[in-house]
């Protein structure tokens, strides 16, 4: 029952006081623990945004640097995409990314498809 419509009742005279006021108490501590539920909520939801920014900002962070990095870090990411499919008269060819970074790839891909959808 509401608040509102515990108050018609009582002043109506088919809730007694003693009844309005327990309908009262419980509903200032629902809400009082709904405002903290949501206080939580909005503090996770923050700092998820954060840390996907973040992520987001550190995988193209990576790349823009790589004509910075020493020959043994530039070996180790060009190895992340090994060449196949090679055609030696066009210069045409695939690359196979390795399963962990393709996997990383993919869960950023699903993660901002996922935001994209979140709010419409």
């Amino acid at each position: 029952m509401t608040l509102s419509r515990g108050r018609k009742l009582f002043i109506a005279g088919i809730l007694k006081i003693d009844d309005y006021n327990e309908l009262k108490k419980e509903n200032q501590i629902n809400t009082k623990n709904l405002r903290k539920e949501e206080r939580n909520i909005v503090l996770k939801l923050s700092a998820i945004d954060r840390k996907n920014k973040i992520e987001d900002k550190v995988l193209v962070e990576v790349f823009q640097k790589f004509s910075e990095f020493d020959i043994q870090d530039k070996k180790y990411l060009v190895n992340l995409f090994p060449p196949i499919d090679i055609d030696y008269k066009t210069g045409n060819l695939s690359l196979d990314l390795n399963p962990a970074f393709s996997k990383i790839l993919s869960a950023k891909t699903h993660r901002k498809n996922n935001k994209k959808n979140e709010f419409h």
